[in-house]
């Protein structure tokens, strides 16, 4: 598209559907976030699942406040170009995890524990189960929706792209042996 047909163009909006997931998504993010990383210690009186060592629980819970930064910044963004930077990324997490809680329900304390823990093993089940498909379908609906996407302003270049693509072979390689193998975080 030329400079004058830019000009004349709408570009796409995020829908309402799309922006109101992505800031539900901060809400969530900040609480798995505030039991994991500030209550790391306490895992099996305040969170889904007892994690034995507190280091790992505040890992993970420092990840889900880095998501944070992330879903209120593309939350904020009324232009679809702007906020669909995550999402794929995101619809990919949330199906995993769904996928990952359904082979681990023997760990959740959904019927033993105190009623913090039980609450939020339910809720996390409940989110996982709603949220995934809810995502995909407001995605889904975003991509049917009116306007033009704005073109990227620099492309990466071919060397960055090689060296992201092999990135992404070793890390899939090394997430697809933990999420099947368990234990063979032992050898890494």
């Amino acid at each position: 598209m030329n400079g004058a047909d830019a000009a004349g163009a709408a570009y796409r909006p995020t829908t309402p559907g799309m922006r109101a997931i992505l800031w539900l998504g901060a809400v969530l993010v900040s609480t798995a976030g505030a039991q994991l990383y500030l209550l790391s210690a306490n895992t099996e009186r305040y969170f889904a699942w007892t994690i034995k060592v507190p280091l790992t629980a505040a890992f993970l819970g420092g990840f889900y406040f880095t998501a944070l930064g992330f879903a209120v910044l593309s939350a904020r963004q009324r232009e679809w170009s702007r906020a669909r930077v995550g999402v794929p990324g995101v619809a990919t997490f949330l199906w995993l995890t769904l996928l990952a809680s359904l082979l681990h329900l023997g760990l959740f304390h959904l019927t033993s524990g105190p009623g913090t823990a039980r609450g939020a093993a339910w809720l996390w089940l409940a989110i996982y189960a709603l949220d995934p498909p809810a995502l995909t379908l407001l995605w889904f609906l975003q991509a049917g929706a009116p306007g033009l996407d704005r073109a990227r302003a620099r492309p990466m270049p071919g060397w960055y792209r090689w060296l992201l693509g092999i990135e992404f072979l070793v890390i899939v390689g090394v997430a697809a042996s933990l999420f099947v193998a368990p234990s063979t975080a032992a050898y890494l």
